[in-house]
């Protein structure tokens, strides 16, 4: 059964974000499994969901991109983003590693109910830790994940639309 488990927590589902692909995998540390990646299709919508397959926090999603994107080549990222973690305005983080630093934002995931889009700026004032490498050096990763709320197999995350937005 845990032989299973780790298998499909292993699974990575790939996501074309204009002419950039990114393949997601799950995300948390300390745990005995990975979170579960699957690609939901609802009503000619496609997003990527990650489900917890063991208690514990800090869990979410991880997207190494297919080809090598360097930051200041774009001015922003958006998605949209569905949550099951808990019923309020769920505090999220989205968390990109380039080859120069790291930076991370704070938004709103929604009210657990239906889908928000959101839409990002890179710019400095908004970002923590990009004042100090600022959007330079080529993306190796994003994360995004609900702080602890994410903790539980009964609850997931779903991103859909993911993009990264080309400067002008």
């Amino acid at each position: 059964m845990k032989k299973v488990l780790f298998l499909i927590a292993m699974a990575a589902i790939t996501l074309t974000a204009g002419e950039l692909t990114f393949k997601w995998v799950g995300k948390g540390d300390n745990l005995p499994s990975k979170p579960k990646i699957e690609e939901i299709t609802e009503d000619d919508w496609v997003s990527i969901r990650c489900t917890p397959t063991a208690n514990g926090p800090w869990q979410g999603m991880l997207g190494t991109p297919s080809a090598a994107v360097k930051a200041s080549s774009y001015k922003g990222v958006s998605f949209d983003i569905r949550q099951k973690c808990y019923p309020g305005n769920c505090a999220t983080v989205i968390y990109i590693h380039t080859s120069k630093g790291n930076f991370f934002h704070s938004f709103n995931a929604g009210n657990g109910q239906d889908w928000v889009h959101v839409e990002i700026p890179f710019e400095t004032a908004k970002w923590q830790g990009a004042d100090k490498v600022g959007f330079d050096g080529n993306i190796l990763r994003i994360i995004i994940y609900p702080y602890q709320a994410l903790n539980a197999p009964s609850k997931y995350i779903e991103i859909a639309n993911f993009e990264l937005i080309p400067a002008e």
